[in-house]
This record gives C-alpha cells, sequence and structure tokens, in this order.
C-alpha cells in the first residue's frame, strides 16, 4: 500500500507540474500570436471573454483575476500535498526503527518530493508570468487590478477598453460617455481632445465630397481649412460589440466635422450617416480611435502618442431615435442685469450639444464663428472665444480685450465697458423645414444643433415661451434663434472663489467605516459661487501608481444654496472616472487655473485665502512667492500628490 502511494504520488505531482506548464506554454504562444497581429483582436477576444464571465455571473472582477485566482488555487492544493509528503516522508524515517527498506523508501518520499517542489515552483513562476504578460501587473500574486492602460504603453485588456488612462490627459471627455445606455439611434458621437487635432488626419482630405472653409486674415491673406468630410480610414472605427470590428461602418458612413475652424479645434463629430442600432433591441456598440489621429503640433505627433495602441470604449443605443430639440434652460449674466464688465458670457443647455457647431471663435477676419455671438448697440460682433465647459452641455464666451490681472497674475479679459450687449444663439438649418432630425450634416456649422441633428428650439427673447410663434413646430433660424440681453458697468469684479466642501474628505480610506471609500466613490468639489466652466480643463485626478492611473472626465453643474436664509448661486464640480484600482491612492488636483464668472483665480493657499478648505497662508522659511495647498497645508514647493491620496 505504501508502495502504492508513493507511485501515485510522483506520478501525479510531475504530471501536474508538466500540465502546468504545458498550460503556461499554450498561453504564452497564444498570446504571442495575438500581439503578432494587432491588439484589437486580443481586445475583442477577451473583451468577448469577459461578457461571458459576466453573463455566468461571476462577479465584476475581471477574467484574468478569476483565472489567477482559479490557477493560485490549484498551486495550493498541490502545496497542500508537498507538505503532506514531507510529513509522510519524516514519518517513515522517524519510525523505521532500523529498518534500512524502511529509511530507503522515506528518503525516497523526501527526494523526490523535493523535486516535485522544484518542478510546481518553476511552474508558478513560469504561469505567473505568461498571466502578468496576458493580464497585466497582477500576475498570480494577488497585486493590483488595474484599470485601463498606464501612462508607458502597457495595456489591460482585461478592462475591456483601450487606453483606458487617456481619458482625461489626452481626451478631454467624449459623448456618449462610457457605458452609457438609452442612447438614442440617432446619435452623433464627439470627442474633445486636450490638443488641437490635425484635420487631415480624422478626414478623407482626397474626398470629393470634403468640405473647406475659405477665410481672409487681416492682411488680406487668404486662408483655407477643412472642416468637414467623410472620415479618414480606420482612424475611426463603430460597431455592434456582439458583431465585431469586421462588422464597422464604412469611412462614406460617417461624417466628420472638426470644430468650426479646422487646424486649431480641440474638438471632433463623428456623424453616422445609417441610424445605429436597431427599432427591436437595444445594442451595444463599441467604438475604436487610432494612434494615427495626429496632433497639429508637434506636427505629425500622434494624439496617443507616450500610451499604448488608441482608445475605445462601449455604450448601449437604446430603440429610439432623439426628436427632441435641445433649449436654453440658463444663461449667465441673467438677462436685463447689469454686470461688471470682467462678467463671463455662460450658456447651459437642456442637453449636449454638437459642439462644432456652438464653439469658435470671432476675430472679424480668418475667424468668424457665428453661430452664438455677443454684439455692440450698433450691431458688431464683440471678438472672442466660445469654449466648451464642463460636460457637453456648457459652453463659455471670453473677449480678446485684455482689462487686467487677478490675484494669481493671470490676464483678465473684458466686455466693451457701459454698454447694453446682446447674446444671440442661431437654430440651425433644417434640410426640410418642420421635421426634426433633418439637419444636413453639410451645413452642420450653420446654427446650433444638438448631437441627434435637432436644430435649437431658441423660443425667441429670453425664450419664455418655446417655439411661441410656430405652435411648436421646428422652423430653424430666424425663428428658433434665442437671444437675450444685459448692461455692463465700467468696474471690474475681483473676489477670490473658494471650496466649501469636497467628496470624498481629506484622507478617505476605504477600510475606515466612518469616512468610507470605495473603488466607485463620487470626487467633487463645491464652489461658494458661479464658475467659468472651461477652466475646469486643467483639473485632473492622479494616481500615486502611474499604473493604475483611471480616466476620468469632468462635468459642472450650477445650482442654488440656501445657507441662513441666504440664497446663493454656486457650482459643484464633478469629476467623473472609471472604477479605481483596489488598494491604490489618488488624489484630486485643482490649480489655479480654475476661475469664477469674472475670470477670479482659485487661490488655494495665498494671503487672500482665510476661509472654507484652501489653506490659510503662513510665510513659509524661503518665500518664493508661489503657494500650494496639499491636503490642507500651506506650501511653498508644488504639492506633491503621490505622497498622499485617496485609498480605496
Amino acid at each position: 500500500m505504501r508502495f502504492v502511494l508513493f507511485s501515485t504520488y510522483k506520478k501525479n505531482l510531475l504530471l501536474t507540474a508538466a500540465l502546468m506548464c504545458a498550460v503556461g506554454f499554450l498561453f504564452f504562444h497564444g498570446a504571442s500570436s495575438v500581439y503578432a497581429q494587432t491588439t484589437a483582436p486580443a481586445t475583442d477576444a477577451l473583451q468577448n471573454l469577459n461578457s461571458v464571465n459576466s453573463t455566468a455571473g461571476l462577479g465584476s472582477s475581471s477574467l484574468g483575476v478569476i483565472i489567477g485566482r482559479i490557477i493560485n488555487i490549484l498551486f495550493g492544493l498541490l502545496g497542500a500535498v508537498v507538505i503532506s509528503f514531507v510529513i509522510y516522508g519524516g514519518y517513515l524515517w522517524m519510525t523505521a526503527a532500523g529498518d534500512e527498506k524502511q529509511v530507503t523508501q522515506a528518503k525516497d518520499v523526501l527526494k523526490n518530493t523535493v523535486i516535485g517542489l522544484v518542478i510546481i515552483a518553476s511552474s508558478y513562476a513560469i504561469t505567473s508570468y505568461i498571466m502578468s504578460r496576458l493580464f497585466g501587473a497582477g500576475g498570480l500574486t494577488g497585486g493590483t487590478e488595474l484599470v485601463g492602460s498606464n501612462g508607458s504603453g502597457g495595456v489591460d485588456l482585461l478592462s475591456g477598453y483601450d487606453g483606458g488612462s487617456a481619458l482625461g490627459r489626452v481626451i478631454e471627455s467624449h459623448d456618449p460617455a462610457r457605458d452609457a445606455v438609452g442612447v438614442p439611434r440617432n446619435k452623433m458621437i464627439q470627442v474633445v481632445y486636450k490638443f488641437p487635432i490635425d484635420p487631415t488626419s480624422v478626414i478623407d482630405a482626397t474626398s470629393p465630397d470634403a468640405v473647406y472653409k475659405t477665410t481672409t486674415d487681416a492682411n488680406g491673406k487668404e486662408i483655407k481649412r477643412l472642416v468637414s468630410g467623410p472620415v479618414n480610414g480606420s482612424t475611426f472605427l463603430i460597431y455592434a460589440t456582439a458583431e465585431g470590428r469586421n462588422t464597422a461602418l464604412k469611412p462614406t458612413d460617417v461624417w466628420v466635422t472638426i470644430g468650426s475652424e479646422g487646424a486649431d479645434s480641440t474638438v471632433v463629430v463623428y456623424d453616422p450617416i445609417p441610424f445605429l442600432g436597431s427599432a427591436t433591441a437595444q445594442t451595444p456598440y463599441t467604438v475604436e480611435l487610432s494612434p494615427d489621429i495626429k496632433r497639429v503640433t508637434p506636427a505629425g505627433q500622434s494624439i496617443f502618442s507616450g500610451f499604448s495602441g488608441g482608445y475605445s470604449w462601449k455604450f448601449t443605443v437604446s430603440t429610439e431615435l432623439d426628436l427632441t430639440p435641445p433649449r436654453i434652460i440658463s444663461v449667465i449674466p441673467t438677462a436685463g442685469g447689469t454686470y461688471a464688465r470682467n462678467i463671463t458670457v455662460q450658456v447651459t443647455f437642456s442637453e449636449p450639444v454638437n459642439l462644432a457647431s456652438a464653439v469658435g471663435e470671432y476675430d472679424g477676419h480668418s475667424k468668424q464663428f457665428k453661430n452664438i455671438r455677443v454684439a455692440n448697440p450698433d450691431g458688431s460682433f464683440v471678438s472672442g472665444v466660445w469654449r466648451a465647459g464642463g460636460g457637453f452641455n456648457i459652453i463659455d464666451f471670453t473677449t480678446a480685450a485684455e482689462c487686467g490681472t487677478n490675484a494669481c497674475g493671470q490676464k483678465i479679459f473684458c466686455l466693451p465697458a457701459s454698454e447694453k450687449l446682446e447674446v444671440r444663439a442661431l437654430s440651425g438649418v433644417l434640410a426640410q423645414p418642420g421635421v426634426n432630425a433633418q439637419v444636413n450634416p453639410k451645413l452642420s456649422l450653420q446654427g446650433i444643433t444638438d448631437t441627434a441633428g435637432n436644430a435649437l428650439d431658441g423660443g425667441g427673447e429670453n425664450a419664455k415661451t418655446p417655439w411661441s410663434t410656430t405652435g411648436g413646430k421646428p422652423s430653424g433660424s430666424p425663428v428658433d434663434d434665442f437671444y437675450f440681453s444685459f448692461n455692463t458697468t465700467d468696474a471690474t469684479k475681483i473676489t477670490d472663489p473658494k471650496i466649501t466642501s469636497v467628496e470624498p474628505l481629506f484622507g478617505a480610506n476605504g477600510k475606515d467605516a466612518t469616512n468610507p471609500f470605495t473603488a466607485d466613490s463620487a470626487v467633487s468639489a463645491t464652489f461658494d459661487s458661479l464658475m467659468k466652466a472651461s477652466s475646469f480643463s486643467g483639473v485632473g485626478l492622479v494616481a500615486q501608481n502611474p499604473r493604475a492611473q483611471a480616466g476620468f472626465w469632468k462635468e459642472s453643474v450650477d445650482q442654488t444654496t440656501t445657507v441662513a436664509g441666504v440664497t446663493n448661486s454656486v457650482t459643484k464640480l464633478n469629476i467623473k472616472h472609471v472604477s479605481f484600482a483596489k488598494s491604490q491612492s489618488y488624489a484630486p488636483a485643482l490649480p489655479s487655473s480654475v476661475q469664477d464668472v469674472y475670470q477670479n483665480c482659485f487661490l488655494a493657499s495665498g494671503q487672500n485665502s482665510q476661509i472654507g478648505l484652501q489653506c490659510t497662508y503662513t510665510d513659509p522659511t524661503t518665500d518664493t512667492g508661489t503657494y500650494t495647498c496639499c491636503n490642507g497645508v500651506s506650501s511653498n514647493e508644488n504639492c506633491n500628490l503621490l505622497e498622499y491620496g485617496k485609498t480605496p
């Protein structure tokens, strides 16, 4: 009986170890074959496996983590077997009582146990290496479960997204958002980048349908800009996730518009010509952005330089079309009011709008964006720039006229002094008057539309009654324009904005029951006044471990608060993010580039910061004149965000 047990142990242990090596080799060989082609098929395959994982009800952990856990259990069982035979061999030796045959048998048990242990340890090391190559940094060690990709090029395919950490660092935001549901079938897809995009890298400039805009500069020199046309090759792919990337829409089926002026725009809007999905079932879709998308400067550099591959995300298309036009729900300044001349004009829409139709610059010469404009009493337009704010439903206007500096030394730009000014937003040009969702994509720059092609329902002056002259039927511009007026003084208003609350609280920890923080906790900051939405572009969310960097984007919401009977209008900044990696620290970073609607900077740590959650100024030993607020502590050095943070 003893011999049978030993023989079975020896054979099974060696066979098991060999089997683990063989499985590892097959994994490695398969992975090498996949990577030798492109990362996208690998992404498809792993996404499909993750879908099976989700459907099977195996939880929200990634496939790699589940496989790692299973293999860990198997190796744990083998370890227990090894320990058992070590004990068994020792027992035989201790109880031999001079029996040479039993001593020899005990030595053989221990010797083969050591051999098996070496094989198991080698198998574990090989398998762990292969798993780390396939599924990220954790391997089989139970380490950090990473999200997205890291800045040095490593991609966690198990996240279901390629280039995940590019969101927030290269891509400011996109619409639809990641994992959005209920997306209309006639929805446009738009992306806002951190840097201006080379139009020829996203638009097929050789197409006879390509649209150019020609203007002249102050010296009469002609400037020609590529603004729209069919998509350039495979730089943008959209396809039903279940059907795979081979079924992506053809380039001629996607119309691309880049900003309102072409070469200096960060906004790219993709309009699928056929309706997405079906009228009978919800349809998940995947969008892929290629690394062939280039920046304007440095010329020819990929927008995803420093990241592995491009970027992709998913959303689910509903069975419905969006036939509801956008409306303007609030404006700053209030219609009919009188304000200091450094006020920012800010407009909030009822839904995301096509930013290519709603943002741009007017300088009277080469840049003549007029879909929404600020006009003087004589009808001339005020020079300035309309920019996207927090999300896709807010835009704001900054003039080109400098008029001073704020507490941070930043330039302030002012509207004309002591004037009555009019703000007018033009409705879109309808291909068929009276019919929603029929704006011709080639005319999308003429008037404001939403992301389903519905022209603005302006409702006339101050939008008191929507469609007041048309009985509720869309007619486009000028009937459905929106306009209002306000007055300026010759003064400027200088008052620093402050933060009144943050979420989570400083030092929040996932293990603290009184101050909890999880991988999906909200991150936000509420200010004591209305803020300039476009100034939030510099806000960041930093991970202690760069490989655990989570994709993020921002949304700002203006709201009314009442404290001690006093009503005040304030802005809450929400930093949206994908799930944080486990056991990692994170920290939001709000720089002084954040401004209120009067362009006053958020002075986190300085002589004017006396209340709220900012740091009260303290004179440091070495006075550099520059101060930061790091986790509630004033300093004259840059804040090292990696030394603290929020740990889920």
